[in-house]
């Protein structure tokens, strides 16, 4: 049974905003549901549009909400606006609902894009938008925090620019080493060498594999088929070794978003 209905309405304790919800389930996974919504003001009229995701596991909300105000001032990740819970029911049919409101993508994502067929995007357009979103995951890195789930879903677009989201599986660490995390991104996008758990070279792994879909104009879901696509696509040297490099086993790509984004800066 999906957990928010249409049409109801969400105060929140925090900022005293409320939301009306204006569709039914649009995506699930894991612990969270996804319904698209709208900002009201006092008068109950609608301010703007917003994505609300809702989850039961307390741990997983814990940490979205940390990441989402940790970045919120970041305009390469999706916008974080709200962050509340809601009980329900009583005794055994007790519920808490723990909610997140985002910023709606209209553009949508990355999948959405290729699944259009526009076709390849120039080399000089896929640096800058690597670069961009480099710049994101370093912040995280420096502070010993995994994305892991970097895919065409969870990366979105806005205004033509690339904008980072769902930190839903993110995790801290406090000491070097690989992350265990509480969630799995799916199999396909993963490296084949992460022996179930993740380092940041982990993420730029996948960032990579974004960035051989644009230039090839088609979702890369495994390595196996950059060596064929990295010979087709137009891109000079450059960009290729720094596809090829981010791709390679785990021993021999970059450790970090910082070292990726030096060595595609050419530093």
């Amino acid at each position: 049974m999906p957990l928010l209905k249409k049409g109801s309405i969400l105060g929140s304790d925090v900022t005293g905003v409320c939301y009306r919800v204006t569709s039914g389930r649009i995506a699930e996974g894991g612990f969270a549901e996804i319904y698209r919504g709208v900002e009201l003001d006092d008068h109950r009229d609608p301010v703007r549009e917003v994505a609300v995701k809702v989850l039961t596991n307390p741990l997983s909300w814990h940490g979205e909400a940390y990441f989402g105000r940790l970045l919120e001032s970041h305009d390469r990740v999706v916008g974080l606006l709200d962050a509340f819970q809601m009980v329900s029911g009583a005794g055994a049919t007790r519920l808490t609902k723990y909610l997140l409101v985002f910023e709606w993508m209209a553009d949508g994502t990355v999948w959405e894009f290729f699944e259009a067929g526009p076709g390849p995007v120039p080399a000089s357009a896929v640096v800058h938008q690597l670069a961009a979103i480099l710049e994101v995951l370093y912040l995280l890195h420096r502070r010993g925090i995994c994305h892991g789930d970097i895919t065409p879903r969870n990366v979105f677009l806005r205004d033509g620019q690339l904008v980072l989201g769902d930190l839903g599986i993110a995790k801290q660490g406090l000491t070097e080493g690989p992350l265990h995390l509480d969630g799995a991104t799916p199999i396909v996008f993963a490296p084949p060498d992460t022996g179930g758990a993740w380092t940041p070279s982990d993420d730029v792994y996948q960032l990579a594999l974004i960035a051989l879909s644009a230039l090839a104009g088609e979702v890369v879901v495994t390595y196996e088929v950059c060596g064929r696509l990295l010979k087709s696509v137009d891109a000079d040297d450059a960009l290729k070794g720094w596809i090829r490099d981010a791709l390679a086993a785990r021993g021999d790509r970059f450790v970090d978003a910082g070292e990726a984004l030096a060595a595609l800066r050419g530093d």
